[in-house]
């Protein structure tokens, strides 16, 4: 071996998953069992058969006693079907045991110590630390992780078991929200991984398999999200059942609308509602995004954005009465990908309404973003819709932590860069530009999404959210190079490293080729005050902002 080098095993990367390893025997075998057997074939399209969609679109995994299929809290794009044995739905287990990475703070010495002492070479890793990684085993090309006290974790966590022909993550697939649960192979278990797509066609044909998944999400996760809004807070559990009930499903634009936004430069939207049509009801955002509009001229004007939890349409249902029919003030109009629930005008008017006090609906109407704008009633919008247009239209509303520079300010000095680079090794994890407006420029740095697409399909958990603060961090003991997350990351946030061993020489694989990380913006989660780029700003021109909370924008301002 040469001696200005370092050779480590080059862990694998995921298989091409879903349709691969999947043969006509396996679909034919699927279609005796249910629920497929029940499924009428002939309502499926020819070009898109149920034959096909099971042929190209799922996949048969084998686990092992203790084996990990789900985390808690990944985000996941897959739903799952028990063919044999059993499993058990967990609820929070201890991060290290998924993967994920324990967060230690640097010490004050160690803090000082970064502020003087530059890195000699970045992205430098000690390479000892991955043997607990290499060690671990590997089934059809895709890491496993087991859990090795099964007994003593089922005793410790409140679990449920599923048992073949059940049906699970499918509400965390189509919605694209945290799975609620791990679950973990009981014993030698066979099932059948259900990607998204094929979810969708699923439900689209077969009415009688749409009809169960939605009665289950209905009876238990629905009637939860309805009790969390504050126009339905207060009713009794018969009303929330009955609206549970008459609510429908509806998504609109593409579940993989990172890809689309990475091939082109506007995002991919589609009509919800549009001003002036019949007010048939409200429209709750389950997941994703979606912009709210305004005639203005022959076009039309972007006054504000939804999300998860949002209710679209309350100001038209305080106003509308049998008499005069009402019509829709604004469009709704999704961006990227929306999961809306609409909840029936009829229903309202007879269940909801009538129980409402004058108190309840002020205190709904004050809390209605139609009413209180997450994007206007702040100086960062003066002059003109720029700001408003650049956050919505990037889909830049979608970040928690956004790196937001005032121009007027910032006398490009690179302070903050260099903070960044002295807190990670040398090596700095943004990039001082981006889009501009106004005299404002989001720049290229990991945002902390709302809707992490990153993490979606990461074959080992490495990149995840920190339980404590919420931050998307990467586990590099985890990661295997395997560049998911930057290829998904819609924003271009995330980088792939050759890594260098602690004596200076790259680290290759067993082909001697370098062997690279995914690297990003962890918020400086390691550091006693974070995070360092805003610290090191020396004009107060940088702030690291959720860009929904416009009134600390407003008081960044006037400072």
């Amino acid at each position: 071996m040469s001696n200005d080098v370092h050779i480590i095993r080059k862990q694998k990367k995921r298989e091409k998953a879903f349709d691969e390893h999947m043969r006509l025997s396996d679909v034919h075998k699927l279609m005796r069992i249910r629920p497929f057997k029940l499924m009428d074939q002939s309502l499926f399209p020819e070009n898109n058969s149920l034959e096909n969609i099971l042929l190209k679109d799922t996949r048969i995994r084998r686990l092992d006693p203790g084996e990990l299929l789900v985390r808690q809290g990944d985000y996941g794009e897959s739903a799952f079907l028990v063919l044999s044995g059993s499993l058990n739905s967990i609820l929070d287990i201890e991060e290290e045991s998924l993967g994920r990475s324990h967060i230690t703070k640097k010490s004050w010495s160690q803090l000082i110590s970064q502020l003087w002492q530059s890195a000699s070479m970045p992205e430098v890793r000690d390479t000892a630390g991955y043997s607990l990684t290499q060690d671990l085993a590997y089934a059809s090309g895709q890491r496993s992780i087991f859990l090795q006290d099964m007994p003593g974790i089922i005793n410790k966590h409140k679990n449920s078991e599923l048992e073949s022909g059940a049906i699970f993550g499918y509400i965390s697939a189509m919605a694209r929200s945290p799975r609620s649960a791990s679950v973990v192979a009981n014993n030698r278990a066979e099932i059948l991984e259900i990607k998204w797509q094929a979810l969708r066609d699923l439900m689209r044909y077969s009415q009688p398999f749409r009809q169960h998944l939605e009665s289950a999400y209905r009876d238990k996760s629905l009637q939860l999200h309805l009790r969390n809004l504050p126009i339905f807070s207060g009713l009794d559990d018969t009303v929330i059942a009955d609206i549970a009930r008459a609510a429908s499903f509806e998504t609109y634009g593409l579940n993989n609308w990172n890809v689309a936004s990475r091939q082109q430069e506007k995002l991919p939207e589609e009509a919800i509602v549009k001003q002036g049509d019949y007010f048939e009801g409200l429209i709750l955002i389950r997941s994703g995004f979606a912009r709210v509009t305004e005639s203005l001229y022959a076009g039309e004007k972007t006054l504000d954005y939804q999300c998860r939890g949002d209710v679209f349409g309350l100001n038209e249902l305080f106003q509308s009465n049998d008499d005069t029919p009402s019509s829709y003030q604004q469009s709704l109009y999704s961006i990227g990908y929306s999961d809306v629930i609409r909840i029936p005008l009829g229903l309202l008017k007879d269940k909801v309404l009538p129980l409402l006090s004058e108190a309840t609906i002020n205190k709904v109407r004050q809390s209605n973003p139609s009413n209180n704008s997450k994007l206007s009633n702040s100086k960062f919008e003066t002059n003109s819709s720029q700001i408003t247009e650049l956050f919505v239209d990037n889909l830049f509303v979608n970040g928690t932590k956004t790196m937001l520079i005032n121009l007027d300010r910032c006398t490009e000095c690179d302070d903050c860069v260099t903070a960044c680079a002295n807190a990670h090794n040398g090596n700095p994890r943004f990039i001082r530009h981006g889009p501009k407006a106004g005299k404002f420029m989001v720049a290229n740095a990991c945002m902390h999404c709302t809707d992490p697409v990153c993490m979606v399909g990461c074959p080992t958990g490495a990149i995840h959210r920190n339980a404590e603060g919420g931050q998307v961090v990467i586990n590099d003991q985890a990661c295997i190079g395997c560049s998911t997350c930057a290829t998904s990351c819609p924003y271009d946030n995330i980088r792939m490293v050759n890594i260098i061993s602690s004596d200076g020489q790259p680290v290759l694989d067993e082909t001697h080729r370098p062997i690279a990380k995914a690297t990003k913006c962890d918020y400086c989660i390691d550091q006693q005050v974070a995070p360092a780029c805003e610290y090191a700003c020396p004009n107060d021109a940088l702030r690291r902002i959720d860009i929904s909370e416009t009134s600390k924008i407003q008081d960044w301002l006037e400072e």
